[in-house]
């Protein structure tokens, strides 16, 4: 975003110096609109991109059971680990990441984890899950899969609750994004399974 304006700035000051002065008017105003769209879109995606905080955070400590097993996961997987846990009532396990610059940039992870699978899966089926879903950040094949993981859910929550220019404009623009990374997000989820498989085993 900032490379595009950046450029932009660049060729209307050339403009304004060396060129026609209609292509000064049109490079400046092109430049100024983008940037606005481009602010307004990531107040939008900082709103909507990640749920607000629920659940009981669970506190990060030596003898908590939890926080010892996602650590060692993420040893074994060689992923970052979340920047909080927390225990929710909804039967899931999902990894949220506040990412920025519509998902290129890293951000702060929080780790969503079910009470009823936790007290209801074997230890190995719990386990399989927490990894599975870990995994979405492997680097084993570069930092483009996770990378694409970040933009896919950056992006489907927008979608969702797109409204104005900039819902418009995400409309256009983030269905031809998704369909050339979706690619590599299927092989993400392939390498995902099979580092649950490899942690927890076949018959957990």
């Amino acid at each position: 975003r900032d490379v595009v304006v950046s450029v932009l700035a660049t060729l209307s000051l050339w403009a304004w110096i060396a060129g026609p002065a209609w292509l000064g008017v049109v490079l400046t105003g092109l430049a100024v609109g983008v940037g606005l769209l481009s602010a307004r879109a990531a107040r939008v995606l900082s709103r909507c991109a990640v749920p607000e905080p629920s659940g009981v955070l669970v506190p990060q400590r030596g003898d908590s059971p939890l926080w010892n097993e996602v650590r060692t996961l993420c040893d074994r997987l060689r992923v970052r680990l979340p920047d909080e846990i927390r225990i929710g009532v909804d039967p899931v396990v999902e990894l949220t990441e506040q990412a920025r610059d519509f998902g290129l940039t890293v951000g702060p992870r929080r780790l969503h984890v079910g009470l009823p699978l936790l007290i209801g899966l074997s230890p190995g089926e719990f386990r399989a899950v927490l990894a599975h879903e870990l995994a979405h950040d492997l680097r084993d094949e570069g930092a483009l899969p996770a990378i694409c993981h970040r933009i896919r859910y950056t992006l489907g929550p927008i979608l969702q609750r797109r409204r104005g220019v900039v819902g418009f404009w995400f409309a256009v623009v983030a269905p031809v994004i998704l369909a050339i990374e979706a690619p590599v997000s299927r092989r993400q989820e392939r390498l995902a399974d099979r580092a649950a498989v490899r942690l927890a085993g076949r018959r957990s």
